[in-house]
């Protein structure tokens, strides 16, 4: 899925790592689905977390308790201001209409992990300090 991003981010001045996790991770779900909570938050961050001429970091660390998957995704950006922060899941919301995003990347991110994942989304931000995503999910998801 980081490979998918490769030419976007190359494009740009910005690096995407995935952490190395030393534990093997199985989960039985969609393997879309993942992919597509992924692209679509970093594809946000490159978007809405940088400046035009700012170099910035997106980090993806995958991790397992018991039962359950963590996924952390975060980045360096601007952040966010909480009146934003409270409407980022919301369909149409964007704070870049101007620059032809369909505004539902993030509505799609948090049905496709309540949904067909079974999981949690929540996100925190720091304006001028970046903002950070943790999804959690069953390593079986019943969808």
């Amino acid at each position: 899925m980081i490979r998918k991003l490769k030419p976007r981010v190359k494009s740009s001045s910005h690096k995407v790592y995935l952490e190395p996790n030393p534990v093997e991770i199985k989960v039985l779900c969609s393997p879309g689905a993942i992919s597509q909570v992924i692209t679509n938050i970093i594809e946000n961050a490159l978007v809405h977390a940088f400046g035009k001429h700012e170099s910035g970091e997106v980090n993806v660390l995958l991790s397992q308790s018991g039962n359950e998957v963590s996924i952390l995704i975060s980045d360096n950006g601007k952040g966010m201001p909480s009146d934003v922060l409270e409407c980022i899941f919301n369909p149409f919301f964007t704070t870049n209409r101007d620059n032809g995003g369909s505004s539902l990347g993030m509505h799609l991110v948090y049905n496709i992990i309540s949904q067909q994942l079974n999981g949690t989304i929540n996100c925190s931000s720091v304006v001028g300090k970046g903002t950070q995503f943790i999804i959690k999910f069953p390593l079986i998801s019943k969808n």
